[in-house]
Order: C-alpha cells, then sequence, then structure tokens
C-alpha cells in the first residue's frame, strides 16, 4: 500500500474517497484441491470515520492535524470532493403535494397528467 488519502486532501482536490474493493473466490473441482481467485471488482466509495476510513480510532489532536473537525460524526462519503449523504425514505413525506390541478392542464385535454 503506499500513501494513505484522507478525506481533507480529497475535499480540497476535487477527489472522491474510495478503495479498491476485490473478491475473492474459492473453488473445487471435481473433489480436487480448493483454489482460490482474487479479482479486482474496482473501486467503492469509503464511508467517512467508518471501519475502513483512515479517520477511524484517531484521537481528537490528531483529527485537527488532519483538518478533520474532531467533533464530526461521519457517516457520509465525498465524491469528486463533495460531501454526499444517502438517504432511504420509507414513508412518503408528510404534507407534501402529490398531486397538483392548474388551469393550463384542462387546455390540455381530459387525459392529460401531469
Amino acid at each position: 500500500a503506499g500513501l494513505k488519502l484522507y478525506p481533507f486532501e480529497c475535499r480540497q482536490g476535487g477527489k472522491s474517497y474510495k478503495a479498491d474493493m476485490t473478491a475473492t473466490i474459492s473453488y473445487q473441482v471435481e473433489g480436487g484441491a480448493i483454489s482460490e481467485l482474487s479479482i479486482s471488482m474496482g473501486q467503492i466509495p469509503i464511508m467517512v470515520k467508518s471501519s475502513h476510513c483512515h479517520l477511524k480510532g484517531l484521537s481528537a489532536s490528531e483529527l485537527v492535524s488532519r483538518h478533520e473537525e474532531p467533533s464530526e460524526q461521519g457517516g457520509y462519503f465525498i465524491m469528486n470532493g463533495a460531501e454526499r449523504v444517502m438517504r432511504l425514505l420509507i414513508l412518503p413525506r408528510r404534507n407534501h403535494i402529490v398531486a397538483i390541478i392548474r388551469k393550463s392542464f384542462s387546455n390540455r385535454g381530459p387525459l392529460f397528467t401531469p
């Protein structure tokens, strides 16, 4: 492994904070010896402060020395220098319009749906 890349460097350089992902496949042909094959699966984003993040387990002073906020919880990704959050919406939003009626829609015919 080469030099470690930290989230701050990705934010400043417009890079994505990601790592190589490999899969190890074990197989056996007709009762013979078990063989293993490692295949590169490309790169996958690393969640900041996750178990694979270089910031995991650092003290507050070490985080500050790497230009990170010590009270930051993490849980987001850095893609092309921007912080991104993945949200899972299970229920529709409350008090959110799901149907709109406008006079201009009636001019388009009875079968028009926006």
